[in-house]
């Protein structure tokens, strides 16, 4: 039975391409110029060599307004890091730290500390986890003019999506160390969605001391995310979930469906899909509990349809989020594509 559900689910990915009508693709160069490409393989390489210290700045633009965040971050090879929020003064003085695929977020106002494993990658780095061969085939990466960001030389690139000819993403990348130092996201119209820069960086040995997860006196310990390991076994991940999955028909052009876990989230397990086109990702998560619907308590709602059904949407920029429910089932998208788009790609999530 599992073998012939995660059959089933394969066969509804690698659907998408032939129940799709056809587009017409415009002419883009076959490859991206080698030592741009080069220089992205460094770039993702780079956070697990180099140790540094640095402030940096993000900003993102949506339909509730622009959101300004400031952070101090250390972080010391190959993959302990410590966030310390400066601004806005809400989160003022709370910090995470990071080790591996754990985090530890520590809410100084509620007194609490909350742990996550395999938490989802940080949308910061374009290198957390990109797949290199899906971001390659994707996009062309087109270099330009050098720059300067925090008193330090850059390489910038621009990721081109082949298909649509449209400038996804602009980064700068230190022409010593490899360290992605800023970058830019764009929505489809080109606009901006946010940008993220280092307004200061130093490269140094960082203490481990900084690094510490001991629970400060007076705070309670919470249960996060409890993602679990992503795996490319899906006939495995299948058998874990105690319903059975469905997966879309349609995905957009480049995207792929590269791992899948069980995860729990606010005590329901969940059946979680991931798929990306390199650059950009796109989730589903899908349950059958009663409660397990999503909550988007403290954010702005707005009103959608899939297949028929009513459904809610936010915008958490650069993603946004579609819930719905259909045949006892919950489903819940994450993803940085418009609106539109997602719709259809629910609308072919049929139980």
């Amino acid at each position: 039975m599992a073998i012939a559900r995660a059959l089933a689910l394969l066969t509804l990915a690698l659907a998408a391409a032939a129940t799709a009508p056809p587009r017409a693709v415009p002419f883009v160069e076959p490859a991206s110029d080698p030592a741009a490409a080069r220089t992205l393989v460094q770039a993702m390489q780079a956070p697990r060599k180099v140790s540094y210290m640095g402030r940096l700045s993000t900003i993102a633009w949506g339909s509730s307004g622009t959101q300004a965040v400031e952070i101090e971050i250390d972080h010391r090879a190959p993959n302990a890091t410590r966030k310390w929020y400066i601004a806005p003064s809400s989160v003022y003085g709370n910090y995470v730290i990071e080790h591996g695929t754990t985090s530890y977020v520590y809410d100084l106002r509620a007194q609490s500390v909350t742990i996550s494993h395999y938490p989802s990658a940080d949308e910061d780095d374009l290198t957390e986890d990109a797949n290199f061969g899906l971001l390659t085939t994707n996009y062309r990466a087109v270099p330009g003019a050098d720059d300067e960001i925090a008193g330090r030389k850059a390489h910038t690139l621009s990721l081109i999506n082949r298909y649509s000819g449209v400038r996804l993403q602009r980064i700068w990348i230190d022409a010593q160390t490899s360290l992605l130092l800023a970058k830019e996201r764009y929505h489809a119209n080109g606009s901006v969605a946010y940008t993220s820069r280092y307004q200061e960086i130093t490269y140094r040995d960082v203490p481990q001391a900084l690094f510490s997860t001991a629970t400060p006196e007076g705070f309670t310990v919470k249960q996060g995310r409890d993602f679990g390991t992503p795996s490319h076994d899906l006939e495995r991940v299948l058998s874990q979930a105690d319903f059975s999955a469905t997966g879309p028909r349609y995905l957009p052009e480049g995207f792929a469906l590269v791992s899948g876990d069980v995860t729990t989230i606010r005590g329901v397990r969940s059946l979680h899909l991931l798929y990306t086109d390199g650059l950009r990702s796109l989730s589903l998560f899908e349950n059958v509990a009663r409660n397990g619907g999503a909550n988007f308590s403290g954010m702005q709602t707005h009103e959608a349809r899939v297949g028929g059904h009513d459904a809610t949407y936010v915008e958490d920029e650069p993603n946004l989020l579609l819930a719905w429910r259909e045949q006892s089932l919950n489903f819940t998208l994450v993803g940085d594509l418009p609106l539109r788009e997602l719709e259809r790609i629910a609308t072919s999530v049929a139980p």
